[in-house]
C-alpha cells in the first residue's frame, strides 16, 4: 500500500512540472508578432503613418475608447501620438493604460503623451522640474525643449547595432517640448544628449541653458508589460537617422511582447539581459550585429520570434565561427565562450511569413560580460522609497514565476494530504473488520462441547 501511495505521489509531482513547463514555454513564446497594434489619432506625432511604412495597418482609437479596458485588451501594443489630449487625458484613461500594461500590454508614449506616463507610472521617469513625484501633477513645466539640432548618445548597446552607429542628430523642429532630467528607479535609458532649454517664465533667472547629458529615449517594465517614451517624433522633416529610429520604435514596440517573455527565459539571479536587439527582417535578408565582450565571463545567446525558418550564426573576435544554426523552433539559446573583443551575429531571414517580422536576439550573463555600459535609472527619494533597480528587476521577471511555484507547491500539499486521509481511512476499516470476527468466531464451538457434557 505505501508503495503505491508514493507513487501516486510521484506521478502528480511530475505531471504538475511537467504542466508548468509547458506553461512557461507558452508563456515564453507568446506574442507576438502577429498581434493587434492600436493607435491614438494623429497630433504632432503619426505613429499609424511609421507602422504602414512597415507594412502594418494599427486600429486608430480614441481616447474615449481607451477609457475603456477591455477595449485596449483586444491589442498587444498601444501607439500614443504626441498630441494635447494625451497629456490633458482623463483620470479613467490613465487608469486603463495603468492596468493595460500591468496585465501585460506594451505602449509606446512621445513627449505630450509623457503626461499620462506621468500620472499612470510615478516614478519611472523624472520630468523636468520634478513633476512625477507621485502626487499626479501634470508636466506642464517640463515644457522646456528649444527647437533646433540635438546630437544624441546611443546609449543603449542593442539599439547602437540596429542602427549600426553609436551618434545621432535629432531635430527638434517645435519648441516646448517636454524634458526629460532623469530616469527612475528600473528605468532603462537608451539615449540621451545635451538638451538646450528655454524657459517660457519671466520671471525665472534661467532664460536659456543647456542640460547635458539627458534621457531623450527611455523604457520600463511595469507588471507584465513594457512602456517605451520618447521626447522627439515623427517629425514634418525627417532625416535618415530620426526615420531609422522611428521606424524603429514601431517594431520595438510591436515586439515588445515578444521581448518580455524571451527576458523571463533567460534572465535569473546573476544572469542579465546583456544587450537586447529587437529588430525585424524579410525574406532573403542578412543582417548582422555586434555584442562587446570583456571576455572575463562566458554569456549566452538567445534567437526569439514567431515561428518560421532564421539561420543564425556567431563569429568570435578571432574569426571563429562558435555557432551557426537554421532555428525553426525558437525559442534557442547557445552558449558562447569568453573571449575579449567584438562578436559578430548574423541573422539570415530564410522562411518568414510577412514583411518587416519582427524577432529578438538577446545577450545575457553576468555583467561582468559585457564591455558596454548598461545605463539604468537608481532609486531616488523622490520616488516615495522606490525599490533599487536591482530588486524592481529581479520582481518584474520573477513575480509571476514565484506565484505559480507557490501555487503548485500548496496544490501538492493539497493531494497528498487528500492521498493521506483516504489511505488512513482505509487501513481503519481493513483493521476493523478482522477484530470483529476475532470475538464472535469461537463463540459457537464452545457452546457445542458444553452440550455434549451434559
Amino acid at each position: 500500500m505505501r508503495t503505491r501511495f508514493w507513487l501516486a505521489v510521484a506521478g502528480i509531482v511530475l505531471l504538475l512540472t511537467f504542466l508548468l513547463g509547458s506553461v512557461a514555454r507558452a508563456e515564453t513564446q507568446a506574442g507576438s508578432t502577429g498581434g493587434k497594434l492600436a493607435v491614438t489619432p494623429v497630433g504632432y506625432d503619426d505613429m499609424g503613418s511609421v507602422l504602414k511604412k512597415l507594412g502594418i495597418t494599427p486600429d486608430e482609437i480614441t481616447y474615449e475608447q481607451a477609457a475603456n479596458l477591455a477595449e485596449l485588451e483586444k491589442y498587444d501594443a498601444f501607439y500614443i501620438n504626441c498630441a494635447g489630449e494625451a497629456e490633458g487625458a482623463s483620470d479613467e484613461v490613465v487608469s486603463a493604460i495603468k492596468e493595460y500594461v500591468k496585465n501585460g500590454g506594451v505602449v509606446y508614449a512621445s513627449d505630450f503623451a509623457g503626461g499620462i506616463i506621468s500620472k499612470a507610472f510615478p516614478g519611472k521617469i523624472n520630468f523636468y522640474k520634478g513633476y512625477d513625484t507621485g502626487t499626479g501633477n501634470d508636466i506642464s513645466s517640463a515644457h522646456v525643449g528649444a527647437t533646433g539640432d540635438v546630437t544624441a548618445k546611443v546609449v543603449d548597446s542593442g539599439l547602437a547595432s540596429v542602427l549600426g552607429k553609436t551618434s545621432v542628430t535629432i531635430n527638434y523642429d517645435l519648441p516646448a517640448w517636454v524634458v526629460v532630467d532623469s530616469a527612475g528607479a528600473g528605468t532603462r535609458v537608451l539615449m540621451t544628449g545635451d538638451v538646450p532649454i528655454t524657459s517660457y517664465d519671466l520671471s525665472s533667472a534661467e532664460s536659456a541653458k543647456t542640460l547635458k547629458d539627458r534621457p531623450m529615449v527611455l523604457s520600463f517594465s511595469e507588471g507584465k508589460g513594457e512602456v517605451l517614451y520618447t521626447t522627439f517624433h515623427n517629425e514634418a522633416q525627417l532625416t535618415k537617422d530620426v526615420e531609422a529610429i522611428v521606424s524603429w520604435f514601431g517594431v520595438r514596440t510591436k515586439a515588445g511582447k515578444l521581448l518580455t517573455a524571451t527576458r523571463n527565459l533567460v534572465v535569473e539571479g546573476d544572469n542579465i539581459a546583456l544587450q537586447e536587439i529587437v529588430d525585424s527582417i524579410n525574406k532573403g535578408d542578412t543582417k548582422t550585429y555586434y555584442f562587446n565582450a570583456t571576455g572575463k565571463e562566458d554569456f549566452k545567446i538567445t534567437l526569439n520570434f514567431g515561428g518560421s525558418t532564421l539561420a543564425l550564426s556567431i563569429t568570435d573576435p578571432d574569426g571563429k565561427k562558435v555557432a551557426s544554426q537554421d532555428v525553426s523552433k525558437p525559442p534557442f539559446t547557445t552558449s558562447v565562450p569568453a573571449k575579449e573583443g567584438k562578436f559578430k551575429i548574423e541573422l539570415e531571414g530564410k522562411d518568414v511569413p510577412e514583411q518587416n517580422y519582427s524577432f529578438v536576439i538577446l545577450a545575457s550573463g553576468p555583467r561582468d560580460a559585457a564591455a558596454d555600459e548598461i545605463i539604468v535609472g537608481q532609486a531616488t527619494t523622490s520616488s516615495g522609497g522606490a525599490e533599487t533597480a536591482t530588486s524592481l528587476w529581479q520582481r518584474i521577471l520573477h513575480g509571476a514565476y514565484w506565484a505559480i511555484g507557490i501555487g503548485a507547491v500548496v496544490v501538492v500539499l493539497i493531494i497528498i494530504l487528500i492521498i493521506v486521509l483516504i489511505a488512513r481511512g482505509s487501513r481503519k476499516k481493513k483493521a476493523a473488520a478482522p477484530a470483529a470476527e476475532v470475538k464472535t468466531a469461537p463463540a459457537a464451538p464452545e457452546a457445542k462441547t458444553e452440550e455434549k457434557k451434559e
